[in-house]
């Protein structure tokens, strides 16, 4: 079967991480790949050097 690039796109996004003072404390910008057109897809990113305990609230936005 022969897919059209039309039928998946890529996302860009970037991922803020604030602490309990409501500092931030990462920001990151990474991507998801393949994203089937009309659906969603569950994605995972790996943040080396913050502790899960340092996490107090984060956000996800879509890179313009």
């Amino acid at each position: 079967e022969v897919f059209s690039p039309l039928q998946y796109f890529d996302a860009s996004l970037n991922i803020k991480i604030y602490d309990r003072q409501k500092v931030l404390i990462w920001d990151q910008d990474f991507s998801v790949k393949s994203i089937p057109a009309g659906n969603v897809k569950q994605f995972s990113e790996i943040l080396t050097g913050i502790e899960p305990e340092d996490i107090d609230s984060y956000e996800i936005k879509a890179k313009k």
